[in-house]
């Protein structure tokens, strides 16, 4: 930054560099506050094209930064600068932090949600035999939801008619998520559940699905599932079909039992099949994943 003196033009006026510069702005944002009729120049050189401002502007500069960096937008930044009644200024206020608090929960779901994602890679903490992994988990709590009359059951090979019914399911999820108030970004990471009763009949029909949730942001008890901490056995897969359209999932799940049966391990809760569909799951190949992870809570033999 230049010496105080330096900022200083004839007839009081600083530069578009210097004001920006003094006030921690760029040349580009002083642009679009004057384009939006927030700060104007003083004074406009027609022969050089400068333009110039006044010291005595730098505290309104000043002040839209401040309300920008609260998130204020420019439309809104300049119905409080020309003045507005308590109650209206309070009223904004409020509804900025509701919407603040809105994008930090978004943010926390957000996060992690990517952290699970980079779980998925596994560690070399994981014990894995025969393409099992088994490993320690938190306790989690999910949000849940019914799929009352549009139960999907697992097919071995793709149909069209198994995946319309996945995405229905999903759309039952995303709304009752949106009827709970939480940020839609919970619904990246939608999971498909079978109950253990089901697994122990090899019945890999899905009735419930579910999304996790940082504990801050929960619903009521009743739309919650916790699982507690404990031990999960795991398989992944890059893709939901392989190239002769078997489904990887159902062959993950027979995997996961085998395994399980054969460690003499108890099913302590639901399957769950976590991922995130890159592509429409109505095509030949059932959609390709990032990341397709099977999970089974189990109990290990005393």
């Amino acid at each position: 930054m230049e010496k105080l003196e330096s900022y200083l033009e004839k007839d009081g006026r600083i530069t578009t560099g210097q004001m920006a510069d003094i006030c921690g702005l760029t040349k580009r944002a002083l642009r679009l506050y004057h384009e939006k009729g927030l700060l104007s120049p003083v004074f406009h050189d027609e022969d050089t094209g400068y333009r110039y401002y006044s010291l005595c502007q730098i505290p309104r500069a000043d002040r839209i930064a401040r309300l920008q960096n609260l998130g204020f937008t420019l439309s809104e930044i300049g119905e409080l600068l020309l003045g507005m009644s308590l109650n209206s200024e309070r009223e904004l206020y409020a509804r900025k932090v509701s919407e603040v608090r809105a994008e930090k929960a978004r943010l926390s779901v957000a996060e992690q949600l990517l952290r699970e994602h980079l779980e998925m890679e596994g560690s070399s903490e994981d014990l894995v035999v025969s393409g099992v992994s088994l490993k320690w988990k938190p306790e989690r709590t999910f949000v849940v939801v019914n799929l009352e009359g549009c139960e999907v059951q697992l097919a071995s090979e793709h149909t069209e008619e198994g995946a319309l019914a996945w995405y229905y399911a999903m759309a039952l999820m995303r709304e009752h998520i949106q009827q709970l108030g939480l940020p839609a970004v919970v619904c990246n990471h939608i999971s498909t559940m079978i109950s253990p009763e089901n697994l122990a009949q090899r019945n890999f029909s899905v009735d419930r699905a579910c999304v996790a949730v940082p504990q801050q942001y929960l619903p009521l008890e009743e739309d919650t599932l916790v699982i507690p901490e404990g031990f999960v056995v795991y398989a992944t897969a890059l893709t939901f079909f392989d190239n002769s359209g078997k489904s990887s999932e159902v062959a993950g799940i027979e995997e996961l039992l085998d395994y399980i049966s054969a460690h003499k391990f108890a099913i302590r809760g639901s399957y769950m099949g976590i991922g995130d569909v890159d592509e429409e799951i109505t095509g030949s190949l059932g959609g390709t994943f990032d990341r397709l992870r099977f999970e089974i809570p189990v109990a290990l033999p005393n």
